[in-house]
């Protein structure tokens, strides 16, 4: 049976630089991603997500900001099935204040597999 979960990928960010590159190290049981929020605390930017080893494009420049919109107001549905592989992402800065800690967090719902006995 499929269940869909929530995982959430949280990471300070160094606020002195424009641009920052990461992977997200993804639970193994994903089976399909349905939907993804971003969130940008003190701060706005712009964010792309990537599967790591096809370079699928799964978010292209979306704006991300710190407001305070409920997490099912701020869902984007998207599709994509990363077979094992972890997302990486691309992250440009465009409004934040070096001397306040910058976090961002992006949650992710995906269907899981079931695991097999």
């Amino acid at each position: 049976m499929e269940r869909t979960k929530l995982f959430l990928y949280n990471v300070k960010i160094d606020n002195t630089y424009t641009d920052r590159k990461d992977s997200i190290v993804l639970p193994t049981n994903v089976c399909q991603i349905t939907a993804v929020c971003a969130n940008l605390t003190n701060g706005s930017g712009y964010l792309s997500l990537f599967n790591e080893k096809t370079n699928e494009q799964i978010l292209n420049q979306r704006l991300i900001a710190n407001d305070k919109k409920h997490f099912n107001k701020k869902n984007l549905p998207v599709y994509s099935t990363p077979e094992n592989n972890n997302l990486s992402y691309v992250l440009r800065l465009i409004e934040t204040d070096p001397e306040k800690v910058c976090r961002l967090k992006i949650y992710i719902s995906y269907i899981e597999k079931p695991i097999a006995k």
